[in-house]
């Protein structure tokens, strides 16, 4: 897919599925005649050109403040009052607005809010002229209303996802409303993209549609068949059963014969379970246990009908109602089986949650469809539409309005039916508490398809198109026009620039192991991970291993219970896919991250957790947002970050890796080589007539004076043994040049709350522009004893400028004996003039803890 919907116009309607029924607007009179008067355009509003601006594309233009647009008999300014009460108020069910919801905001902000209005359209209609050249335009433009404070649930959305730089940066205009022209569906003007009515109950045969449409014409679906049968030898092994919920017999049940079934995806919350302390009399839920396993194998030992069900010790247990309703979706669906973790998984048998754990990523990407429950904050919430009265529903409601003839764009009077447009999946999502749960980051990126189930809308992603109730995305291809259309699916920008959809859906699939996942959808998993919380924050690693798996790359054996591990596991890399190390080490916590400490604390399942440590190197070790310095980040401008996108080498000063050997506590090392070029096997002069090789060796000793080979030929030794116990979770060793402290000079942080300093070299001859440092932690107490270069690379610019990207380290000064820490990262520009004086670089072995 990409992020968008590829579709072509159609003069003929979307073929619904059988049983289902195209509904209409029960107040849908107001479209043609009604006996009732339409209110006018208040004086203020009738200043806004809405005809033209509703005609074609216009750019933005200030609308005046906020607080003149309160006249409750204006039809446009009761459209803007329910913008404003849903944006500040985060209401998601359609209601009444707050009375007087603009006056209240205008006495309470300061400065006075000013409205700023454009027209954009969500449609790129791109025609095939007779001479064979295209020709693209943008129709049917809807209403974008922008304000400048920013709301409450702009901050949520914006706390949830990655940085976007062409966003961001715009400080002052924050979009509250994208308000479409309803257009009736006759010959002249039927929509591009048609609105549908969406009951109060979901559209079984619709979603049904959905997914034969992916399973049976889906590329993605046909390409990952063979990778399904392999995963499904371990997932499916005779040693180690797959435990699935029958949702016909209603119980658990044990196979090793490989099956069809439905994964949930759902949040558990702060809800009191049969294995918690008794707090309260209020019935526990229910979760399988060694104890209540074959009770829970009986015929309708799960029965959706029982009020309450028999726990081990003989007291009363209910089935969360997310659970609940997920049974019935899955049976009316037409599928049989459902995997449920709490009840997949035997809840207080460390030996089968750790076999899980280690099965994730084939648990999800196996299933035929997840249901994502992304309404609510816990297990009990259900899902809205699986019952009757569940949900309310989304009918199509527009406000009317007769334009005046100055603001028609033409000659006559133009009525028109504006209509606050759905929010995305993109929205609707970030803004959930779903999103923001660790566990649920992976269940999602790993799953071919995933139905999402919000408060009033069901969607439907997969890695090719998105589909949802309220708007029909699956337009034909009209026979009589060649006209392909694409369709923004995520949510509108301000910036009048953006053609692109920078946020089309949260869902990015990462399950296709027939091809080699790339270092950018590494980082955007981090980003979007590290964004996430989690009950124990101990589980950073356990909840991000089945996206590891699949990034790992090289599985090594088989185990006895069939499942194929890494080489290296999560824990002993600590999240860093070793053959993306160069890259994946050149991470940044965000200005409110913190050190990620793990102390014991009381589980809920009786007992204190370990205490966990994370190695410093691995962004696992900091808690909060984490950027990468070759993505959009608030650190580097794009000339640098954006060079590997623009197929600019990045040369690596260190050659090799070596990572500690979780398995061996001798200290056996895997070592591991950051380019393919270094791959010399013993041999340095073995590559020496590869242009790859001699190109990096001469840019590295021309460009910034670094003698690669001297590098190389030690970093074929094997790294001196440790003098201390290895405390660490996992040492990262390599040998390096690095400027000493007498080489550079890091200026003091400007305030105690200051991460960035200055940073310029003292021994060569310094680029004007010269550099940063930006500490990991505040407040700074550790003193940078070595800066070491990772790689070096060259701006985009069209000028281009050298710059080293540097990991800054500090000797250990602890108890527990030698190596170094990650303290922070930072850059710095080159003098390119190749007799200029280079930075006096040493080489050493650096053990990073």
């Amino acid at each position: 897919m990409g992020n968008k919907c590829s579709l072509h116009r159609s003069s003929r309607k979307e073929a619904l599925p059988e049983g289902t029924e195209e509904r209409v607007d029960p107040q849908s009179s107001h479209l043609g005649t009604n006996p009732t008067p339409t209110p006018p355009l208040c004086t203020v509003c009738t200043r806004i050109d809405l005809g033209a601006m509703l005609s074609d594309e216009v750019n933005p233009k200030p609308m005046g403040p906020l607080s003149d647009y309160t006249n409750s008999e204006c039809p446009f300014c009761s459209l803007i009052s329910t913008a404003m009460d849903l944006a500040w108020g985060g209401h998601d069910k359609p209601r009444s607005p707050t009375p007087d919801i603009i006056s209240i905001l205008c006495s309470i902000l300061e400065p006075t809010p000013q409205l700023f209005i454009q027209s954009r359209s969500a449609i790129s209609a791109r025609r095939q002229e007779p001479d064979g050249k295209s020709h693209s335009d943008h129709p049917q433009p809807r209403l974008l209303i922008a304000i400048d404070h920013k709301p409450p649930r702009d901050y949520q959305q914006h706390n949830n996802r990655g940085y976007i730089r062409e966003v961001d940066r715009v400080k002052n205009r924050h979009v509250i409303a994208e308000i479409e022209n309803f257009l009736p569906d006759d010959t002249n003007s039927r929509p591009l993209l048609p609105r549908r009515d969406v009951g109060t109950v979901i559209n079984i045969p619709l979603v049904k549609n959905w997914i034969s449409e992916c399973q049976t014409k889906h590329k993605h679906s046909l390409s990952n068949a063979n990778s399904h049968e392999k995963q499904n030898a371990h997932l499916f092994h005779p040693t180690h059963p797959f435990r699935l919920i029958d949702v016909h017999d209603e119980c658990l049940i044990e196979t090793s014969t490989p099956c069809a079934y439905v994964a949930l995806s759902y949040v558990w919350g702060r809800v009191r379970t049969i294995l918690s302390p008794l707090t309260s009399n209020e019935t526990p839920i229910l979760l399988t246990t060694r104890e209540n396993i074959q009770r829970l194998s009986s015929p309708h030992s799960l029965s959706s009908s029982s009020s309450s069900i028999s726990d081990s010790k003989g007291g009363k247990a209910k089935i969360p109602d997310t659970i609940v309703d997920a049974i019935q979706l899955t049976r009316s669906l037409g599928h049989r089986y459902l995997w449920v973790d709490t009840l997949s998984i035997i809840q207080n048998d460390p030996e089968d949650k750790a076999h899980h754990i280690r099965l994730m990523d084939s648990v999800y990407d196996n299933a035929s469809l997840t249901i994502v429950a992304a309404s609510g904050r816990d297990a009990n919430a259900g899902l809205p539409g699986v019952h009757p009265g569940s949900r309310s529903g989304r009918l199509i409601r527009t406000t009317k309005m007769v334009l005046p003839l100055s603001n028609s764009g033409g000659d006559n009077r133009k009525t028109v039916n504006l209509s606050l447009s759905l929010p995305s999946l993109t929205e609707e999502i970030r803004s959930s508490t779903w999103n923001t749960r660790g566990w649920t980051f992976q269940e999602q990126c790993l799953s071919p398809r995933c139905l999402y189930i919000t408060s009033e809308e069901v969607f439907f992603n997969c890695s090719q198109c998105q589909f949802r109730e309220g708007y029909n995305y699956n337009e034909k291809k009209s026979e009589e026009e060649e006209i392909s259309i694409q369709i923004r699916t995520g949510p509108a920008w301000w910036n009048p620039k953006l053609r692109r959809d920078l946020d089309a859906t949260p869902y990015h699939y990462l399950g296709n192991t027939s091809m080699e996942l790339e270092i950018q959808a590494y980082q955007g998993a981090v980003q979007d991970y590290s964004r996430k919380s989690l009950t124990f924050a101990s589980d950073i690693l356990n909840a991000f291993e089945g996206v590891y798996n699949r990034f790992a790359g090289n599985l090594s054996h088989c185990g006895s219970t069939g499942d194929e591990r890494p080489i290296m596991s999560i824990q002993q890399t600590q999240g860093v896919p070793p053959h993306l190390a160069p890259q994946a080490l050149l991470w940044l916590p965000s200005d409110g991250s913190t050190p990620r400490l793990c102390p014991p604390v009381q589980h809920p399942g009786g007992g204190l957790t370990e205490e966990v440590q994370f190695s410093s190197w691995s962004w696992a070790s900091q808690m909060g947002p984490i950027e990468f310095i070759f993505t959009d980040n608030t650190f580097l401008s794009r000339n640098i970050a954006y060079a590997p996108l623009k197929h600019i080498p990045l040369h690596t000063a260190i050659t090799r890796f070596h990572f500690s050997n979780d398995d061996s506590p001798s200290g056996n090392q895997r070592k591991v080589y950051s380019r393919d070029i270094w791959d010399l096997d013993g041999d340095l002069a073995q590559n020496d007539g590869d242009p790859k090789v001699s190109m990096s060796k001469f840019y590295l000793r021309d460009r910034v004076g670094i003698d690669i080979d001297a590098v190389l030929s030690y970093s074929l030794l094997s790294p001196p043994a440790p003098s201390y116990p290895n405390t660490s979770p996992s040492d990262i060793t390599f040998y390096a040049p690095y400027l000493s402290p007498e080489a550079f000079d890091i200026s003091t942080p400007s305030t105690s709350t200051s991460r960035i300093c200055h940073l310029k070299l003292l021994s060569s001859t310094a680029h004007p522009k010269g550099g940063e440092f930006r500490y990991d932690r505040l407040p700074v107490v550790e003193r940078v004893t070595a800066l070491v270069p990772i790689v070096v690379t060259d701006t985009i610019t069209k000028t281009p400028d050298t710059v080293s990207i540097f990991l800054g380290l500090a000797a250990s000064t602890s108890t527990a004996g030698e190596g170094y820490t990650r303290v922070g990262i930072g850059y710095l520009y080159h003098d390119q003039d190749p007799n200029t004086l280079k930075p006096k670089w040493q080489c050493g072995w650096f053990r990073v803890r």
